[in-house]
């Protein structure tokens, strides 16, 4: 069953829409992950039904009576617990400091299809978290040759060891290789697994009047 889903984030003002053929709850976070909206460490309260949903096997609403009309577009209000970022996770000015020290900003709107300061918290982790794994120094030794070309290590390589990095040994291009990791990284980050938001946009069936209506009904409960 295809429907609108209209989910509005609390912490930032935001609204997004999207088509979903979601049935549970796990099933919808799936499709927002898809969608770039981060819902990490948030409640998700069903605004026709007044419904909270935990469990990610739960089953969306529907057949849901809205001003005497049958419906499945649902609307989701999701707001900010207490829950902790995941183990390892970067907060959002973290993720800031991470792509400017790694000039990721080109490649986050290249994947995302916006500027960093405009993709959730949860993308932009995928995305540095995937550009950290590739900046890494590999062991492998035709990996290290690529990655000396890749990052212009060649001329470093004979001032550190005095020869050509062909002849260096692995040991003394790898040590040589961590050390300019330290400094900079410009391995080229083809993070192709990242999610990016290609959907097309989608307007939600409901009124801006209709939506504040819906979501001030949550906020009192």
């Amino acid at each position: 069953m295809e429907r609108t889903i209209t989910a509005i984030i609390s912490n930032s003002n935001d609204k997004k829409v999207f088509t979903s053929n979601a049935n549970t709850l796990g099933e919808l976070k799936a499709e927002m992950t898809a969608q770039g909206i981060d819902y990490r460490g948030m409640d998700f309260m069903e605004g026709l039904t007044h419904t909270q949903m935990i469990d990610d096997a739960a089953i969306l609403p529907s057949n849901v009576q809205y001003k005497g009309r049958t419906t499945n577009n649902l609307v989701f209000m999701l707001s900010a617990t207490n829950k902790n970022i995941r183990s390892g996770a970067y907060t959002r000015q973290e993720c800031y400091v991470k792509i400017k020290e790694m000039n990721l900003q080109d490649t986050v709107k290249a994947i995302a299809g916006e500027n960093f300061t405009r993709v959730s918290t949860n993308v932009l982790n995928d995305i540095i978290a995937k550009c950290e794994k590739k900046c890494e120094v590999p062991t492998d030794r035709k990996e290290l040759y690529e990655y000396i070309k890749a990052n212009n290590l060649q001329e470093t390589v004979k001032t550190k060891c005095g020869k050509n990095f062909t002849q260096c040994s692995t040991e003394a291009l790898i040590k040589v290789c961590k050390g300019a990791s330290k400094k900079s990284c410009k391995t080229p980050c083809n993070c192709k697994t990242a999610v990016k938001n290609t959907s097309k946009k989608v307007e939600s069936p409901y009124s801006s009047k209709e939506l504040d209506a819906i979501i001030n009904g949550l906020k009192r409960k």
